[in-house]
Order: C-alpha cells, then structure tokens, then sequence
C-alpha cells in the first residue's frame, strides 16, 4: 500500500493517509497493481482465460441499475453508450489513491488511469473519452 504524507495549507500541517487504508493489499482497496497488470486483466478476461465465454459475458451484461444511478454487471460497472451498447469499465479509491479503467470493445481500446491522488482519474478519464465519462 502506497502511504502518502500532505501538507494542509488550512491548517499548516501535514497529515498521511496510513491511519485510512489498510497497512497491506486487500481486495476492498489497498491492492498493488500497474497500468501492466490491468491490461494482463482485461485481455485474460476477454480471451475467456478467465472464465468461460457464458461467464464473462453474463460478468460484462447489466446485472442491476438503472441510467441514472449507473449500471453494474458483476463486479464490473457499464456505462450505457449509443445503441444501447455498454462499455465496461472498473473503478476505486481511496484516500490518497484512485483508479479507473475501461475498455472500448468498438474501437479496441482500453485506457487505464492510476493516480497516487485520490479524486483525479474521473477527470482525467473524461477529457481522454468526452462522450462516456462525465465529471
């Protein structure tokens, strides 16, 4: 886990993250992971390495939601694009950290942002891909 020490201009002070996140990798949060691993993830899972082709496609179909809120599959979020086609993506943080990634089966791509910050990927994910993100 990665342990970040801030400096509070408000209160003329640093502070840490250690007492907010576990001390070692779960899968609530606090996990380790690269830019490298979550593409090993994505292409294991779409290969069907991961699970069968009935599985992952259930794991990559809306579950439950609705359009405001979002939908989710299993353990995956979707966010519904035009023609009622969904683009997967997974996301987390914590304080002092945050991740998103998505996968963009139409156009092959994939953009995983990792941030030693704790509120900056939805931005960063928004200007990389303007009509399917918003902030």
């Amino acid at each position: 886990m990665c342990q970040r020490l801030y400096y509070d201009r408000k209160h003329n002070e640093y502070y840490t993250n250690i007492y907010s996140v576990d001390v070692k990798g779960t899968g609530a949060g606090g996990a380790y992971t690269t830019v490298g691993d979550i593409e090993k993830f994505w292409d294991a899972l779409l290969q069907h390495k991961l699970l069968s082709a009935e599985m992952t496609s259930k794991m990559l179909s809306r579950q439950s939601g609705c359009e405001k809120d979002g939908y989710y599959g299993y353990g995956i979020w979707l966010k519904k694009g035009e023609k009622n086609c969904y683009t997967p993506y997974f996301q987390g943080c914590d304080p002092g950290v945050s991740f998103i990634s998505t996968y963009q089966a139409k156009e092959e791509s994939l953009i995983t942002i990792i941030s030693n910050f704790g509120n900056n990927v939805w931005r960063m994910m928004k200007n990389a891909n303007q009509d399917l993100f918003s902030v």
